[in-house]
């Protein structure tokens, strides 16, 4: 796996640092990693070179090494290698040494010259970018500081085929780096394929026939949401730029990809993307204002998408914020509101995500506007759903005839009205809707039927009544709204110490016996020192939901009560007398489909009944739940006796026949 017979100068060496920062590890693991593999069939690639009291390594080999036995965490370890090379003095975490060096890429991707052998980069830089709008000041200001990463700019291009490969590498390095980004920190791959396709299809309905499209770029978009975009478009797209300094990183991104950079005036019907925070640490109201002002900076034929935290653009809001944030959607022109689960900004993975989508200028009253609603939380961004949501988003944006003869899958019209007399959050009664639910509403009394018959004789005992009327989208509300209404309520769990489980007393429930409620009973407490220590403890009551929200949300019915519920697991407890139609069954599993993050359990929507239905649906999943644990133990009884038949015979204590006689 090394790189023979070539000298150590002309390699690309990594130190043990850079190893484990390749591989996505701390420090001393790539150290382990040398020495404990030195025997084994796989071994650790030797030192090819040695500086400064440090061993160096061939970047390639190690890259190969780490791809082959599976260390690390990163599967691009071979095509990131060159990123990662030891002795350039680079700060990654620098955005100014960054910009230097995607300056030096931008150059030799323009010029095609070998920028370690150029007699003078000044010049070479003034010929590519005379007017300087990205490249020119960042390779004066590198040849000032003597121009130590010349040479190295053309050995990473070399060793990644091509500039803006070698552009993508010194992002992705430097992104790692850079963890202070929180929230205007770059995109995960589904939440950017989902905006790349929304703008591509933006630019197809707004745009002229045969026309090129124009796409303007607000403050905000980082280099890879951008160069996502404009590869969607095949470069085939002209490009209005933000002004000032905040176009020069998109331009050299251009410019590695060998698209023109020149400036354009911005055509009828250009798509405009934005995205906030667009500076780290902005708060909410800058979050607010700057969506304010990409709404007012609109041409009336102009369509626009803006990416920015569902803390700011969805989530409730302080009174002041909420007015400012109503002004934007009282204009109009916001057509779709978007709201995604957590996890798809790599600096921040907690946060959740939102799109709001501004249509063209329509002379509508007030009162009969509205706003596509889509509440994406706990759904997994695929191709299929970004494709239906993007359909449904469109459908809105073509007016309401183009709404009416569209099926929705995932968005809900609502009135703009009624969505700016909300003081909360703007999803508040729009529940997700699944995909499964909405396409067998109508067949669900017969798959009900047949249910019934598969489970045979195992069938609890009910009679069922089917509605002839047109069946209603299900009924469901948050944790949050059933809390305040007062039809619940919860409770924390008990900080239990170490020295305090035993195998006797209280049965002890945990987030971890969330995964497999069978193994609960496992734990106890002492009853008496468990009311000594904790005296104004609750134990579980019949019908409490014991839940978490992290790992990943869990949640399990307490049948019996008198349980003691350990910290972190929490008890959702409904009102017996003021149940609000929920049930506690049905709740633990919306709770089970939630979605996870700091908070999310107060947005779980959880289903409702009608108060009527309350008592016979606890009746007949209480029957069916006992049936089930009858069945389990049938299930023990007989895996016991497979057990031990099969020692008994194993150990020649019995022999058996298969011959019988039928009684």
């Amino acid at each position: 796996m090394t790189t023979p017979n070539v000298p150590a100068e002309e390699q690309l060496l990594i130190s043990l640092a850079g190893v484990a920062e390749l591989a996505g590890v701390r420090r001393p693991v790539a150290s382990l990693w040398r020495t404990r593999s030195q025997r084994g069939d796989a071994p650790f690639p030797p030192a090819a070179a040695h500086r400064g009291g440090r061993d160096l390594f061939d970047a390639h080999a190690v890259a190969e090494w780490l791809v082959e036995t599976g260390h690390g965490h990163n599967p691009d370890a071979v095509g990131d290698a060159a990123a990662y090379v030891d002795g350039m003095g680079i700060d990654f975490s620098e955005p100014g040494q960054v910009a230097e060096l995607a300056a030096l890429i931008a150059l030799r991707a323009q010029t095609g010259e070998q920028l370690g052998e150029a007699r003078d980069l000044q010049a070479l830089a003034f010929a590519a970018d005379p007017d300087d709008t990205h490249l020119r000041r960042e390779v004066e200001r590198h040849r000032e500081r003597g121009a130590p990463w010349a040479a190295y700019a053309d050995r990473l291009i070399d060793a990644a085929y091509s500039p803006a490969a070698a552009l993508a590498l010194v992002q992705r390095r430097a992104a790692r780096r850079q963890r202070a980004l929180g929230s205007s920190g770059a995109l995960a791959a589904p939440a950017r394929d989902l905006v790349t396709a929304l703008v591509q299809a933006l630019a197809a309905e707004v745009g002229e026939p045969g026309e090129r499209p124009t796409m303007r770029i607000a403050p905000g978009v980082d280099t890879t949401l951008f160069d996502a975009v404009v590869r969607r478009f095949d470069g085939e797209v002209d490009v209005v730029w933000p002004t000032d300094d905040e176009s020069r990183p998109l331009r050299r991104a251009n410019a590695c990809s060998g698209i023109p950079i020149d400036t354009v005036i911005a055509q009828p019907g250009a798509v405009v993307l934005g995205r906030v925070p667009a500076v780290a640490g902005a708060s909410v109201d800058d979050i607010v204002s700057a969506v304010d002002e990409l709404g007012l900076s609109l041409d009336p034929d102009e369509v626009a998408v803006m990416v920015g935290p569902a803390r700011a653009l969805v989530d409730g809001l302080s009174a002041p914020r909420a007015a400012a944030r109503a002004d934007t959607l009282r204009t109009g022109r916001v057509r779709a509101v978007v709201r995604l689960d957590a996890g798809h900004v790599t600096s921040a993975s907690r946060e959740a995500l939102a799109l709001w989508v501004f249509g063209p200028a329509a002379d509508i009253p007030l009162g009969d506007r509205v706003i596509a609603l889509a509440d994406l939380t706990g759904a997994a961004l695929s191709a299929a759903v970004a494709g239906d949501l993007v359909s449904d988003i469109l459908a809105n944006l073509g007016g309401p005839i183009a709404a009416r003869a569209h099926a929705f899958r995932f968005a809900r019209l609502q009135r703009t009205s009624s969505v700016l007399a909300r003081s909360g959050a703007l999803m508040a009664d729009t529940p997700p809707r699944s995909a499964a639910v909405l396409a067998a509403s109508r067949d669900l009394p017969t798959l009900l039927d047949a249910a019934l018959a598969a489970a045979g004789v195992d069938a609890p005992a009910l009679e069922v009544t089917v509605q002839t009327a047109a069946l209603p989208a299900p009924e469901t509300t948050t944790v949050d709204a059933a809390i305040s209404a007062g039809h619940a309520r919860v409770l924390a769990g008990i900080r239990l110490g170490a020295d305090e489980i035993g195998d006797t007393g209280l049965v002890v429930v945990d987030a971890a016996d969330l995964d497999d409620p069978a193994g609960i009973g496992a734990r106890r407490v002492d009853h008496l020192a468990f009311a000594e220590k904790h005296p104004k403890a609750q134990l579980t009551r019949p019908g409490d939901v014991v839940f978490r929200t992290s790992p990943t949300p869990r949640a399990w019915v307490d049948r019996d009560g008198s349980h003691v519920v350990a910290y972190p697991a929490r008890v959702l407890r409904v009102t017996a007398a003021d149940p609000g139609g929920l049930v506690p069954e049905l709740v633990a599993a919306d709770i089970t489909a939630g979605g996870a993050g700091p908070g999310a359990w107060r947005r779980w929507r959880v289903r409702t009944v009608a108060p009527a239905q309350l008592q016979p649906l606890r009746a007949t999943l209480a029957a069916a739940s006992l049936t089930r644990d009858n069945l389990r133990e049938r299930i023990d009884r007989l895996d016991r006796l497979v057990a031990v038949l099969s020692d008994a015979v194993a150990a020649r204590a019995v022999t058996i026949s298969t011959d019988l006689t039928t009684q």
